[in-house]
């Protein structure tokens, strides 16, 4: 009988030492001129290309200390707010300088956007300003993710569950409950490359192992992502205060892929909810529902994780139940608490 091996593990991120101090500054609020925690800076060469990226401190403070390129812009970006950018910066001129970074005061407001069912199809998503308005919030969640990852500045104590759910009712017929510490936070869809994905599938036969990948934040801010899926906004009257951008397979695929829907708070921008399943889905395999669903949340000191999530696809030993690997975060603590800083 073929296994259905589903993608669903821990990732144990660890942070490099670190060197010489080579870019440093702060980002600050445009009314106080107080530092902004977890805002996510990032180091770009001249061609406007990402090098690193680094969350804020508490005080606002970050620094990257690996040696810059020969010029090179700094970007900092926040969630309901403005990006700002500094001018092309001379390595040679700036170095051991304090940048400061001003984020406007004037939040980003996304209740008012009109939904016309509107879709964009091209992976050109700027063309279209309300679903670039919501993509862009999205996009920077996902990044402060990401550097949430990398940057090991937390400790998590973890619940991972494998279940097997009545079909219908989905109560629970069978746990089984495993702890874990990890350092970084929560990569729970460890997916293939961005590019792969898009071109052999979500789902994968290998030997008569059955492999479902669900999409991990590389995937979702990839430009493969955004050019074989078409993207709209949507409301929904279940999920009041929200807004979603929903996404679904380009027209004519028959690779398997996903569909689903990012849901944003329409008042603090933040992301709130991944939900999505699968499209195309192998002949070879079982009928029924491939799903998933992950929950994201704002850490105290500006960070973002993924707090929980699951993955469910048809029970192969049980035709009357439904597979469900799935995990959340129990508890988190710092491992450090100094200005932030990426190799």
């Amino acid at each position: 009988m073929r296994s259905i091996l589903i993608s669903l593990v821990v990732a144990l991120p660890f942070s490099a030492p670190l060197a010489a101090q080579s870019v440093q500054g702060r980002v600050v609020d445009e009314g106080t001129t107080s530092g902004i925690p977890g805002a996510v800076v990032v180091l770009l060469d001249a061609q406007g290309r990402r090098q690193r990226a680094v969350l804020t401190a508490r005080d606002g403070r970050f620094r990257f200390a690996a040696e810059p390129p020969r010029r090179y812009r700094l970007r900092a970006e926040m969630i309901g707010r403005e990006t700002v950018a500094t001018d092309l910066l001379d390595a040679d001129v700036e170095g051991g300088s304090d940048h400061v970074l001003v984020l406007p005061a004037r939040p980003i407001r996304l209740a008012g956007l009109e939904v016309t069912g509107e879709e964009r199809c091209d992976g050109d998503l700027e063309s279209a300003r309300s679903v670039y308005l919501v993509w862009s919030e999205i996009e920077k969640a996902l990044r402060a993710t990401e550097v949430t990852l990398a940057e090991s500045t937390h400790r998590f104590r973890v619940a991972e569950y494998e279940r097997r759910r009545r079909k219908g009712s989905s109560s629970v017929v069978h746990e089984v409950r495993d702890e874990a510490e990890v350092v970084g936070g929560q990569e729970p869809f460890v997916s293939l490359d961005p590019v792969d994905l898009a071109e052999g599938g979500y789902i994968r036969d290998d030997g008569g192992e059955i492999w479902i990948y669900g999409p991990s934040t590389e995937v979702l801010l990839s430009r493969a992502f955004q050019d074989t899926h078409c993207f709209s906004l949507r409301r929904d009257g279940s999920r009041p205060g929200m807004i979603g951008l929903e996404f679904e397979p380009l027209p004519g695929r028959s690779t398997s892929d996903i569909r689903g829907v990012l849901w944003v708070d329409e008042r603090s921008a933040a992301l709130r909810t991944l939900e999505f399943e699968f499209e195309h889905v192998p002949r070879s395999l079982m009928r029924g529902d491939y799903e998933g669903a992950a929950e994201f949340k704002q850490l105290e000191a500006g960070g973002w994780v993924i707090e929980s999530w699951w993955l469910r696809s048809p029970d192969p030993e049980n035709l009357r139940q439904i597979r469900e690997r799935a995990g959340e975060i129990l508890e988190l603590r710092p491992t450090r608490l100094r200005p932030s800083s990426a190799p």
